[in-house]
């Protein structure tokens, strides 16, 4: 069997075994790492600035000598973090052998399209797994819910059936009835009555969901004139305005908490109040990279190197996510930061989210764009050409011109006038094949 049908074989077994309950026991939950994961976290997050530093440089050094072997170019044995490059998807994508550990063909594969659309393979250890599950699990765990025996609805990515079937059920249940799997491509207004019964039916501890289909489930559920009402709402994969966050908090009546991490998993970061995400320490090395600056914030690139996964070895990998932190902090503050002693203010997006000028020069800061624009859902911005952009709105009920006009200015601000700017009302975004929501889609 070649190491690629190897690695197909793997991922087949994994994804067959997500549906049932003793999965998650034994590779996400499995007790000989679990334990240990979420022991770590709840003790670092105890420890005061130094002794955390010290305990998260004890796991750089141990993971750098680990992984000596397959790193040698990079002189890993020798200095540290600061001997070695800077690492980006590109990186891994011209030499991924460079980054395999020794026990990689045992590991269970995945992958990325990212939001430029170049996949990336990955790799990922059993132990790597269970951490990221720990992680998540503390999130819950810090707001009451027990992750393993509560009741979850999911508004996800999950194909639940043909997209153009649009009969109901439009939903499935799994882990013998405690989780309901709802498709977020069949909301509209014909359907959404359906959605709600269920949900009501089901009675749900916490919603999991990513944010865009939160937002359109809210915004069906209020246009409709129905209600709905859970305890916690977690989301994660998508960024999650704080606008957006307020909105849908109100609407269902719940606390919300949102989470941010990559395929990659080179970092965690958590957070329960709005406006306040920190990063979770031990879950990986974070470094932050002054990237801008705009108003009263400091732009940093979030770069981070694993400490868990001895399938895939990678250090110092720029994300392209950016953290947005107070205007003029020093040295000492930004550690602070990284090592999730003080928190920031949020996640602005991947350095890709940026639409490109007449010269091609990039046009960043887009998603400042809708801030303060009332009666706004979502919006995508859709470049087919250097000269011109299309930004679709899904409204709110008292969407109306004067609304429009002062979005279009907002885009003035970050998209200059040889650009032409073509505002559509619409019911539905353009997805990824991940089923994700991009903010910007360029295709020039």
């Amino acid at each position: 069997m070649s190491n690629f049908q190897l690695t197909k074989f793997m991922a087949n077994c994994f994804d067959s075994m997500k549906q049932f309950s003793f999965a998650e026991k034994i590779i996400r939950r499995n007790p000989l790492y679990y334990s240990k994961a979420k022991q770590l976290f709840s003790d670092l997050k105890a420890m005061p600035l130094t002794e955390r530093k010290q305990s998260v440089e004890s796991l750089l050094i141990r993971t750098l000598k680990s992984r000596t072997h397959h790193i040698k170019q990079f002189k890993a044995d020798k200095g540290g973090l600061s001997v070695l490059p800077y690492i980006n998807k590109k990186s891994i994508q011209e030499n991924p052998k460079a980054f395999l550990g020794f026990w990689y063909k045992l590991s269970i594969p995945s992958g990325t399209g990212g939001s430029t659309g170049v996949p990336l393979r990955l790799y990922r250890s059993f132990p790597s797994i269970v951490v990221e599950q720990a992680a998540i699990d503390s999130i819950y765990s810090d707001n009451g819910i027990e992750p393993d025996l509560s009741k979850i609805a999911v508004l996800r990515g999950d194909s639940i059936k043909a997209v153009d079937d649009n009969n109901p059920p439009f939903w499935k249940y799994n882990a013998k009835g405690r989780i309901l799997k709802l498709s977020a491509h069949h909301m509209n207004s014909n359907t959404i009555h359906h959605y709600v019964k269920e949900l009501e039916k089901f009675k749900p501890d916490v919603i999991y969901a990513y944010p865009s289909a939160i937002e359109f489930f809210t915004h069906l559920v209020s246009q409709s004139g129905l209600s709905f009402n859970v305890s916690l709402l977690v989301t994660s994969s998508e960024v999650f305005t704080t606008q957006s966050r307020k909105r849908v908090s109100n609407i269902l009546n719940c606390k919300t908490c949102d989470y941010f991490g990559q395929a990659e998993r080179m970092a965690f970061a958590y957070s329960y109040e709005i406006d306040e995400y920190f990063f979770l320490p031990g879950y990986s090395r974070i470094e932050l990279a002054y990237q801008y600056s705009e108003d009263e914030y400091d732009y940093y690139e979030v770069i981070g190197t694993s400490l868990h996964n001895n399938a895939m070895s990678v250090q110092r990998y720029c994300t392209g996510d950016l953290a947005v932190l107070p205007k003029g902090l020093t040295k000492e503050q930004i550690e602070e930061i990284a090592y999730g002693v003080k928190p920031f203010k949020g996640i602005l997006g991947r350095t890709s989210e940026y639409l490109l000028g007449p010269d091609r020069q990039q046009l960043i800061g887009i998603n400042q764009i809708p801030k303060f624009i009332d009666n706004v859902v979502q919006m995508q911005f859709v470049q087919d050409k250097l000269d011109h952009v299309n930004l679709y709105v899904v409204p709110e009920a008292g969407f109306n011109s004067e609304n429009q006009a002062e979005l279009l200015k907002s885009a003035r601000k970050k998209i200059p006038d040889s650009v032409i700017i073509n505002i559509i009302v619409t019911d539905k975004l353009e997805k990824t094949k991940a089923h994700k929501t991009p903010l910007v889609i360029r295709r020039c």
